[in-house]
Order: structure tokens, then C-alpha cells, then sequence
């Protein structure tokens, strides 16, 4: 298992604390790291996709309380 990579990268350094399973999973096979870094992007919500629905939902308020303003 490569360690430099999770030093180098502390969110997905806490996700495998968190699931440790991931440990014996990358000591055996290490080419599992893709699929480690695929799965823990997805459950914290760190894909491209989840990154334009928060954006999405800030520019929906910025809307939103524009036209309140507006009205006002």
C-alpha cells in the first residue's frame, strides 16, 4: 500500500480510518487503489457531479433572495 499517497492526500487518509477494511483490501492489492479512490469520492461526495448540484443550489439561493430583494 503506497502511505505516501494518503499523506498526501488527508481526505481520503480519513475515509480509510473510517473503513478499514480498505486496508487489507490495498495491502494485497494495491491495484485496487482507483477503485478505493472512486469509491471514497463518491461517498463524500467529492465527484464532478456533486460539485455542480452544490453549485447549483448556491446559485438557486442567489436567485432566489435576488428577487426577493428585488420585490422589496
Amino acid at each position: 500500500m503506497n502511505m505516501k499517497y494518503f499523506y498526501d492526500n488527508p481526505i481520503h487518509l480519513e475515509y480509510l480510518r473510517y473503513h478499514p477494511r480498505w486496508y487489507k483490501i490495498l495491502h494485497y492489492e494495491p491495484s485496487m487503489l482507483p477503485s478505493f479512490i472512486e469509491e471514497a469520492n463518491r461517498e463524500l461526495h467529492l465527484t464532478k457531479r456533486d460539485s455542480l448540484l452544490e453549485f447549483n443550489k448556491k446559485l438557486s439561493f442567489v436567485s432566489s433572495l435576488m428577487q426577493y430583494l428585488a420585490k422589496k
